[in-house]
């Protein structure tokens, strides 16, 4: 598509020119184009806006500017900020995880339900899912160092260095 401007010329607006997507209520808005993921994306009385709403982040500009995103961007990177560089669901060759909480010396990622385990440092240890039906699993890292790079690989099924 290319634009915001492309985008509006091919959804549907309403009556007094919104674009409204997801899980969204407005209550007096113009020509304002909002999507929505999850969340309700409440508004009220905006004109000319564009709000967008994803796991990652919020996004809310005038029309006007929305093109200036890059700049965020930007920012992002200069500030060395995470989210420059990795989205709270990571795609992996056995699926995925999705980063729910972080804090100081914890990290969340949801990966299964109803069950848990404690794995002490400094253990080996694999997970595997011997069924058929899909698997999720919550793992709550805690430590001082709770990043991706602090994991060891003794061996990789996906070839990963």
């Amino acid at each position: 598509m290319g634009s915001w401007a492309a985008l509006e010329e091919i959804i549907e607006k309403d009556k007094t020119g919104n674009i409204l997507k997801g899980n969204t209520i407005d209550i007096g808005s113009q020509n304002s184009t909002i999507f929505a993921g999850e969340r309700l994306i409440a508004t009220i009385g905006l004109k000319d806006m564009v709000v967008v709403d994803t796991s990652d982040a919020t996004l809310v500009s005038p029309k006007e500017r929305v093109q200036e995103v890059r700049k965020v961007v930007e920012a992002l990177g200069q500030a060395d900020r995470e989210e420059h560089l990795i989205h709270k669901t990571v795609e992996r060759p056995w699926g995925s995880y999705t980063v729910l909480e972080k804090g100081d010396r914890y990290k969340t990622y949801l990966v299964h339900t109803n069950e848990s385990t404690y794995i002490p440092i400094n253990t080996k240890h694999r997970l595997e899912n011997p069924g058929d039906i899909s698997l999720q699993i919550i793992e709550v890292q805690n430590g001082d160092y709770v990043e991706e790079d602090g994991i060891e690989r003794f061996s990789d099924d996906y070839g990963r260095q």
